[in-house]
């Protein structure tokens, strides 16, 4: 059995899962409402449907995926990456990396880490284990909109997989700091996959999370430090230890 996406002019539709066909409609509401210009629907009937059940399976379960990340970065997979040598080694990483590890990417600006981490989780999420995609400012927003109106926070840890964008930048309450501290935490303890970007390396993240308290930045940088350290835009980076 084939199992393969032909991409039409209006919309990206299954292919015939037995001869690879293309499709002839361009709508796709359930599993076997796409047409396709070959006989197998009506020659091979009972296998026909057992294949088009698992690709539209396929089909929501990326669907579902997609929702959780922003539009800007639905496009961003390993497929479309350009690999240099000053990204190869956190292609690699993020390619092997294993589930309930942690990956911490960092460099400049315009270097592809978001992408990098957008492929990383769209490569480990499967259905049935919630993800998540947050950037920082989106999440502390949500901290002290929660705080401030005395409302339930956002809670980070019911998510299986959750990637940490652009991390370091803003100086968080004592309020969001903690809710960070718990988060970590709690993704290090219960083995949860953690992927990180920031423009800084984790110490300096650390400390700008824990607001200058260098004794409290120590701890948090060993956790983000834990498995994978990745600078970018660099040649011949190596794997860096907090």
């Amino acid at each position: 059995m084939r199992s393969a996406t032909a991409l039409t002019k209006q919309a990206v539709l299954p292919c015939c899962p037995l001869c690879a066909a293309p499709a002839l409609n361009t709508s796709w509401r359930f599993a076997t409402e796409p047409d396709h210009d070959c006989h197998c629907r009506y020659q091979n009937e009972a296998a026909y449907t057992r294949a088009m059940a698992v690709l539209w399976r396929e089909h929501q379960a990326t669907r579902l995926l997609l929702e959780k990340i922003p539009p800007g970065y639905q496009h961003c997979a390993f497929e479309n990456y350009r690999v240099d040598a000053t990204n190869r080694l956190a292609w690699e990483a993020a390619k092997h990396l294993e589930r309930g590890q942690f990956l911490y990417l960092w460099g400049g600006t315009r270097l592809g880490k978001t992408h990098l981490a957008v492929a990383t989780l769209r490569r480990l999420a499967t259905p049935g284990r919630p993800v998540k995609f947050w950037g920082e400012v989106e999440l502390f927003t949500q901290f002290y909109s929660a705080y401030q109106n005395n409302q339930q926070p956002p809670d980070p840890t019911i998510y299986d997989l959750l990637v940490l964008d652009d991390i370091g930048k803003i100086k968080p309450s004592d309020y969001v700091y903690t809710q960070m501290y718990a988060l970590i935490e709690t993704f290090h303890a219960h083995q949860k996959t953690l992927i990180l970007t920031s423009n800084y390396d984790p110490l300096t993240a650390a400390t700008r999370l824990a607001r200058g308290d260098a004794d409290a930045a120590g701890p948090i940088a060993a956790r983000l430090g834990k498995d994978l350290v990745i600078q970018m835009g660099v040649r011949m980076a190596k794997k860096e230890v907090p």
